[in-house]
Formats: structure tokens, C-alpha cells, sequence
């Protein structure tokens, strides 16, 4: 009976993540757009001389900064945050089954390498809230791959890999895109939280994720610590 509950509790969770990000999200279309338009209206009539003018684009620039430290007080990833891990054994070829059933309808084809020696090694996380974190790594995977996503599995560290075939992180997004509310897409109305949340959600697992850069941009798993192998 605990069990049940504990199932239906993180399923609520995810819900309420789910709602979350998409109330979130229409926020932040709403206030990006005008907020870009400021900013460049401001770049703007900073170059003109004018002292009327350059004492209205203070006070702009002021007005500018408390718009984004409103932003940031958003609640965007306190769902995440609540979510409770519920771990339990799953071999790497367990693993391999689960994201090949649940990749299926990812609209950038994934292609999964199960490159563990011993696919039968076992480690221990949350299927689902793994999942959800596949989800939001996937997210930012497949704004930026022009044909294909390759996630690798390997028992040794990092675990598992997503790479896109894309143009790869920035030097100043491999330092801040797990960020909350980081983006690089400034003209655009995205302001990113997908990757924030999966770090997020992993951590719980005690899993940690990094950036790199390898051909595209990937994203890194690897256990905080050293998984005991259940089998025998």
C-alpha cells in the first residue's frame, strides 16, 4: 500500500511540474517579448547625446533590471525541487529497453548505442523521474540538431550521453545552461529552464550532469557515487 502511494504521489508531482512549465511558459512569452523590444530601444537611444534623453534611458535601463530580477523570482523549478526519488535496481539493459520504448515519438530520431560490456550490470535510479529528465535534456537536444541525437550507454563514467549533431554549446553556455532561466536565443522569446530542471531531477537520483562539446552539444551523466552492483 505505501508503495501505491508513493507511485500516485510522484505521478501527481509530475503533473504538477507538467502545469507548472507550461503556466511558466506562457509568463515568460508574454514578458520576453516587450522586454527584448525595451533593451533594444534602449541600446538604441544610449548613442544619442541628448541629456533629456540619456536621463529617460536611465531610468529605463533601472526599470530594465527590475523587470529581470522579477523574472528570476519566478518559481520555476520549485516542482522539480519537491520531487521525491523513488530508486530501485534497473539493469543497463533494462534501461536501454525503457528509453527505446519511450524515444519512439521524439520528433528528432534518437539513436541509442548500448556500449556496456556487462548490459546486465545493475545501477540503481527513479525510471520515471529518470525519464522526465531524458525529457528535458531531450527539450534542448532537439531545438539544435539538424538530423539526428545519439544517447550512449556505457558502464563507466559518464553512464550516458545525449549528443545532437548541432553546433554545440558556447564557451559562455557550458558555464551558465543549467542555469535557471539562462538562453542564448537573446532575440528570440525563449528563456531556457529545461536543462536547470533536469539537473535538477538528476541530482535527486544522485546523478550529475555536465556539458561539453564533442562534434555537437552533450549532456553527461555520471553517478555522485560509486554504484554497487546488486547481481549475485
Amino acid at each position: 500500500m505505501q508503495r501505491k502511494q508513493m507511485v500516485v504521489e510522484q505521478r501527481r508531482q509530475t503533473i504538477l511540474l507538467e502545469r507548472q512549465k507550461q503556466r511558466m511558459a506562457g509568463i515568460l512569452h508574454e514578458i520576453k517579448n516587450p522586454l527584448t523590444t525595451l533593451k533594444g530601444e534602449i541600446a538604441f537611444l544610449s548613442t544619442r547625446g541628448d541629456p533629456a534623453l540619456i536621463s529617460a534611458v536611465e531610468r529605463m535601463q533601472r526599470s530594465e533590471t527590475r523587470i529581470e530580477q522579477g523574472l528570476r523570482a519566478l518559481p520555476i523549478g520549485d516542482a522539480a525541487e519537491q520531487q521525491q526519488a523513488q530508486q530501485k535496481p534497473c539493469t543497463f539493459a533494462d534501461l536501454e529497453r525503457l528509453l527505446a520504448k519511450h524515444l519512439t515519438a521524439n520528433p528528432v530520431p534518437v539513436h541509442i548505442q548500448n556500449h556496456a560490456a556487462d548490459k546486465q550490470k545493475t545501477m540503481r535510479l527513479d525510471p520515471l523521474l529518470f525519464l522526465e529528465a531524458v525529457d528535458n535534456l531531450l527539450g534542448n537536444a532537439n531545438r539544435y540538431a539538424k538530423k539526428q541525437i545519439t544517447l550512449t550507454l556505457q558502464d563507466e563514467a559518464p553512464f550516458m550521453r545525449v549528443c545532437d549533431d548541432g553546433p554545440g554549446f558556447s564557451e559562455e553556455a557550458l558555464q551558465h545552461a543549467m542555469d535557471k532561466y539562462y538562453s542564448e536565443e537573446q532575440k528570440t522569446d525563449h528563456i531556457g529552464y529545461g536543462l536547470y530542471i533536469a539537473r535538477v531531477q538528476l541530482e535527486k537520483q544522485q546523478i550529475r550532469l555536465t556539458l561539453a562539446n564533442r562534434g555537437g552539444a552533450c549532456a553527461e551523466l555520471t553517478f555522485l557515487s560509486e554504484q554497487k552492483d546488486t547481481n549475485g
